[in-house]
Parts: structure tokens; sequence; C-alpha cells
């Protein structure tokens, strides 16, 4: 084997020799297709066909196919003759992965030694094909038409054509079949793809989109680039999630490299298009003819002096605007800013200019823009993270909508937090929330996980959902952490009702451990800590709500926070052994008693000087939303496997279990990929208001729907779909 031919994990077989040939009638092949292709045996015999047949030369870059496409390549160069452009050369590349610009660098390196005697030379997929913009000439004779005024670089308009169900499936031939395609018209994406040869000429660096190189001049009329995305629903699934989402490589900080395939899912819908969102395609409708083509080259120098005269008013109207606005500092003035103002007001709102940042995810953190817009795949970092510590607890609240395994009792530790947190990138703003599962303090590592947090992330906050009663027992504990927020689920004024609710007779009294926790605060000089109140409320405490928020104040609570007892289908709950509560005793049937109470709330926390918090009242009109959660928040298990929400570890847990459904895992992936993974593009296809479509139907009707559309709905406090509780499997 010839040692130049092998480098860096390229081989290039039978390499003919490099001269240029000429065709039967004895002209100079003018252009060199280099053509890419990794298991495109559907489409690669009418591609290679298509430029052979125009007198143009091919190089093949086959990136290791597995099925029958070298196969295809080679009955085209063993019957050469027959066309008049020949293969020149097929490379086979061996990368890892889908390493597209790896392929391309080769490639560019590959036409610099051994194609620079070519005029032309053509960037071109295994399933794109090029037509000339102007009626009656080929794609060569365009090109050299364009070259005589001075044009050596041309930009595609994209046309990509996909299956609907209007297509006829007795036409074998793929592009007479598929007639309806998606153009670009408005902000086309760019493909330089063909251009002039030229020893500086580079096009890998920006993945075979935009040329870089010296004395480029673009010619104002595209080339049509006809791309055949896929060709079938069968061909879609293969090409997607065999070919190339299996094969995507991660790049360092949790990106992926060639991820915009990452929205699609295996289903008919997002492979057979509606014709209806498409257009019927018409290439002579497209093309100019060869008068207007004639008329715009010839025109062409005096639209350039055009541009460049309003180049030059545009430089000196700049030049005034900046004299004038030196001038006017001393008054305090500025016009341009004066304009700018003026406009907003006119044309749409002010708004604050934000500090720039960097363009890496690793620096950007989901932000509100980001969730209106509701991306199905998400380029920023989520910035709240709620992990469940343990899955098992010391009270058996009635309203919990856990249902415990006691055969399994398991929580997190502080090695396995290590690990999830180095898949998590420091963004501001971020929070961490300690909670169940089960009673957080019930984790062994909880409080060296924290000061984990603390020494290494300071700039993250923190917060713990406890019930309390083991509160007193770890007071001194957490006072010494730099913990943000102590939530304390309290669901009565008094311990009799509180233990009524969380079922368990226990001596230890979160009222009591409140005074132990103040103290330890003082003595170590703790201010940081907020202590937050949290009840959940039903007719059989909401009179108790006022009486808390007295007490809060006694305890140095500075917040309350009242929320409605969500009822569950408990008949399929089959580990918890406590009594559960009736659906007759929801607030969604004594309305006006809970507003009644929520108001007499106020005016005492008004006074006590404590902040009162509590959903929504009955009878205020709110606007029904869209649900936010798989674009703000990650729910972590204490395993590291990760749901797109909060309750997500019940309504999705025996999917998860069973492989049915994967939202990844932080022990072992980096947060960027968990958020791209196939389950959450489901959760957030399923709640993005804009498509509206029901990809998981877990989040048609879920505990969350009561902040999403109101109180004043009944499904919202009495949750249906009974099949997604967290039974056992059965064996």
């Amino acid at each position: 084997m010839d040692p130049d031919r092998y480098q860096n994990g390229f081989l290039s077989p039978n390499r003919p020799s490099t001269n240029r040939r000429t065709n039967q009638m004895n002209q100079v092949n003018q252009a060199c297709g280099l053509l890419f292709c990794f298991n495109e045996e559907e489409i690669i015999g009418e591609t290679i066909a298509y430029y052979l047949s125009q007198g143009i030369d091919l190089v093949v870059f086959d990136n290791e196919s597995t099925d029958d496409s070298l196969r295809i390549i080679d009955s085209f160069r063993n019957d050469g003759s027959a066309y008049a452009g020949q293969i020149r050369d097929v490379c086979s590349i061996s990368t890892e992965g889908y390493e597209w610009r790896k392929i391309l660098q080769f490639a560019c390196a590959y036409m610099h030694k051994e194609l620079s005697d070519y005029d032309w030379i053509l960037l071109i997929d295994a399933d794109g094909f090029y037509q000339s913009p102007v009626r009656g000439l080929t794609l060569l004779e365009f090109l050299n038409e364009a070259s005589r005024h001075g044009f050596n670089m041309f930009d595609g308009a994209l046309y990509a054509f996909y299956p609907t169900l209007q297509d006829h499936t007795s036409i074998e031939n793929h592009r007479e079949r598929l007639r309806y395609c998606q153009p670009f018209p408005n902000r086309p994406p760019v493909q330089q793809r063909i251009f002039r040869y030229q020893p500086d000429i580079d096009f890998y660096s920006d993945c075979a989109h935009r040329l870089y190189g010296s004395k480029l001049r673009e010619c104002p009329l595209k080339f049509i680039y006809e791309h055949y995305v896929w060709l079938s629903f069968e061909h879609g699934v293969k090409k997607v999630f065999t070919n190339r989402r299996a094969r995507y490589v991660d790049l360092p900080g949790g990106e992926r490299y060639f991820s915009h395939h990452l929205h699609l899912l295996p289903i008919q819908k997002d492979f057979v298009r509606d014709h209806h969102d498409l257009w019927l395609y018409e290439l002579r409708s497209l093309q100019i003819s060869r008068r207007s083509f004639s008329i715009r080259m010839a025109l062409k120098p005096l639209f350039e002096f055009i541009f460049a005269k309003r180049r030059r008013m545009f430089f000196y109207t700049k030049n005034v605007w900046d004299s004038l606005a030196y001038r006017s500092r001393i008054v305090r003035f500025d016009p341009r800013r004066a304009l700018r103002r003026k406009l907003r007001g006119v044309f749409g709102p002010r708004t604050k200019k934000r500090p720039p940042t960097p363009n890496s995810p690793l620096f950007q953190a989901v932000n509100e823009e980001t969730v209106a817009a509701q991306p199905i795949v998400l380029h920023r970092v989520p910035t709240r993270y709620h992990f469940l510590m343990t899955n098992f607890c010391n009270v058996r609240c009635n309203f919990c909508n856990q249902d415990f395994n006691p055969a399994s009792k398991d929580q997190m530790r502080l090695s396995s937090f290590e690990k999830i947190l180095s898949h998590i990138p420091s963004v501001t703003p971020c929070h961490f929330s300690f909670s169940g599962g089960g009673d957080p303090l019930l984790c062994r590592d909880l409080i060296e996980i924290i000061r984990h947090v603390d020494e290494n992330r300071p700039e993250i906050c923190t917060s713990l959902t406890t019930n309390g009663f083991l509160l007193k027992r770890h007071a001194a504990d957490l006072a010494r952490t730099s913990l943000d927020e102590l939530w304390l689920a309290v669901h009565g004024a008094t311990t009799e009702t509180n233990n009524q609710i969380l079922q368990t007779r226990t001596s230890e009294d979160v009222f009591g451990a409140l005074p132990v926790l103040e103290r330890e605060l003082v003595r170590v000089g703790n201010t940081s800590m907020s202590k937050i109140f949290y009840m959940v409320v039903s007719q059989a405490n909401i009179e108790e709500l006022p009486a808390l928020i007295s007490r809060a104040n006694e305890f140095g609570v500075g917040r309350v926070y009242a929320a409605f007892c969500r009822y569950y289908p408990w008949d399929q709950y089959r580990n918890h052994n406590g009594q559960r509560p009736k659906q007759e005793e929801s607030l969604y049937y004594d309305q006006q008693r809970y507003n009644r109470v929520i108001e007499r709330s106020h005016m005492v926390a008004r006074s006590a000087g404590v902040e009162f918090g509590h959903d929504q009242m009955f009878g205020e009109k709110k606007k029904s939303r869209s649900c936010r959660e798989p674009w703000e928040r990650v729910l972590v298990d204490f395993d590291g496997t990760v749901y797109p929400c909060l309750g997500g570890e019940v309504w999705f847990k025996n999917k998860v279990q069973s492989g049915a459904i994967n939202f990844g895992n932080l022990m072992n992936e980096h947060i960027l990929n968990v958020v791209n993974s196939e389950g959450y593009i489901r959760a957030r296809r399923s709640c993005n208001a804009f498509s509206g479509e029901n990809v998981l139907k877990e989040c048609q009707d879920c505990h969350q729907t009561l902040d999403l559309v109101g109180p004043d709905v009944k499904h919202a406090h009495m949750v249906r779909m009974p099949q997604i509780t967290n039974q056992l499997p059965q064996e």
C-alpha cells in the first residue's frame, strides 16, 4: 500500500492519474464535484448519473458506508464511458461518529493537492441536485457566462423536498415523485457550494456553508439547490435515528455537533409532511430568461456604483451624527439616543440593554425570552434543579402523591452528587432545591452535599424542603451552611392538626424545633437563611391558616404559602397504608369559604409583618398558559435519573423503569445532552403552546393543571389518568 495515501485515518484507494482528461468531443472537463456520502443507497445512483451526464467529474468521499452505496458507486466507475463525466476517485474516510467538519477538512486538503487544474469546484451532498437559474442554460453554461462578468462564487437558493400523502408511490424516480418542497425565501441559509478554484479557498471552517478566500466575488443570481432530505417515512427514520443521531459527536461542554435533527421523533407526522404547508415545485417558474440574465449582468456595475454611493453617504451621515453627539455632551443630549427613544415609543416598548455574554451555552442560562419562544431543542442551560434526596419518608401525609415501596430505601450519596454537579455548568442565576421522594433530612450525606455546593459553587442559591420532624437534630449543622431558604411543610396551626394530616405520632415537633434553630443561627451569626411555612389546604384545615400566619411571626418565619390539596385516584396506590382524604373535602366544593379565609389571612399577614402567598382565588379570571417546566426545570432522582417536571417521578416512573421513555441521567451525561434527550423532546413538544401536540399523554392532564388553568376547573383538583400512578411493575 502506498503510504502517501493513508494519513490520519483517511484511505483513498485506486487513485487514477491526476492529469486532466478530455471527453469524447475532445473538450476539457471544466468542473469537478466533491460528493459526500454515508449510507445513501436510496438516492446515490440518481445523484451520480445526474452530474456525470452534464460532464462534471466527481470525487466521492465516503464516510465508511455500511449499505450498498459503495457497490453503486463502483458500478458507475466500471461503466464510465456511458457518461460525459467520470468518477475520478473514491476516498474512504474514517471518523469517530458523525464528524462533518473533519470530513470537509480532508476534502479541502485533497482538492488543493489533486484538483487544482479544474476551473470549477462543486460541493455536493449525496441528496443534492443543482440546477441552473437561467432557462436554456445548463449549470456549466451558467457558471461560465457569469464568470465572464467577473463572478467566481455562487450561493444556492435552497428548496428542501419532503414526502407527502399526495405523492404518487408508483413513480420510482424520487425526484419525479417528490413534488412538494419547503423554500427559504426570507432568511435563506448560506449555501456557497460552487466556486472557481483558487489556492487559498477554504470551505470547511463554516461547514460548507460560507467560503473564505481572497478575491471572492459572489454572483447576485443564485443557483437552484434541490435537497431531498428523506424520501419516505421509513427512509427518514433510518437516516435520522440510525445514520445521524446515533453518530453525533459530543463536544466538550456538553454540546453536540450537528444537532438540528434532535427535535424529530420516529412518528409519521415528523417525516411525512402536510402538502398544504409546502410549495408545489415548478422549476420553470423559478428560472429567469436568458434575456433577463443578460440585462442583470449588464446592469450589475450600475448597481454596484449606486450601492457604493449609498455606503459613502451612510458613513458621512454617521460622522455627522457622531459630531453632533460629541458637541451635545455639554448639554447632556445625544440626538441619536433621542431618535432611538422616539422610534421605540412608536414601534415597540423600551427594553433594557443586556450585557453581552459569550456564545457558548456554558455561560448562557435559560431566560424569559427562551421560555416564551419555547424552542424544541434547548441550547441554553436550565437554571432550576430539584433533587430527590431519598425515596422513603418518616411520615405518611394523607395527600402525598408518592407510593413508597417499603422494600426499597435509597438515598443520594455525596460521590453521586459530585458526578451530577460536574455535568452542570456554572451559570447565573441557578437554584438547587433539596427535597423528597421522602424527607431530605433522612439523607445521611445531605449536610455534606450542601457544604459541597457552598464551597465549590457559591453562586448557586440553595433551598431545603422538609416536614421538620428532624429539624432539631440537624439545627446546628444547618445553621453552619449557606442555605438560602428553608421550606417547612406545616399543615396546621397546632401540633395535633399537623400530626393528624401527616399521620404520625412522633414526639418530635416542628414548632419546638424552630426556637432551637433560631438560637443556632444567632450563635453562628447566620442571617441569610429565610424560613417559609408551606401549607396544603383543604376543608379539614383551611380555618387554621390565619392562626398559622400569626405563629409564623412568633417563630421568625417571614413567609407563608398556601396551596390547594390535589386528589389522586387513591385506589391505584398499593403501598401507602394510611387514610387518604376524600374528594368531598376539596375546597372546590366550598369556594366561598376558601376566598373568605384567604382575604382574612391577608389582613393577619399585614398586621403581623409576614409575607403571604397562595394559589389563585376562585372566580378570578385566569388566562390559561402552557407548561414551562421542560424548559426551566430539571428534576433529579437520587440515582441521577432525570424527569422533566416536578411530579415527573410519579407521572413517568413506570415508563422510565421499563425503558419506554428516557429523559437521561445526570450521573453519566452533560445537562445539555439530558435536556435534548428524546424524552425531553417529547415533553417540550407536548407542552409547546404553538404546536399543540400531544406526544406524551401524561402531559395532557397532570398535577400542574391547577397552576396552568386556575382553580375553577374541577379536574385541576381531582387529577385524572389513573394509569400514570406509581405502581410497582407486574412480574
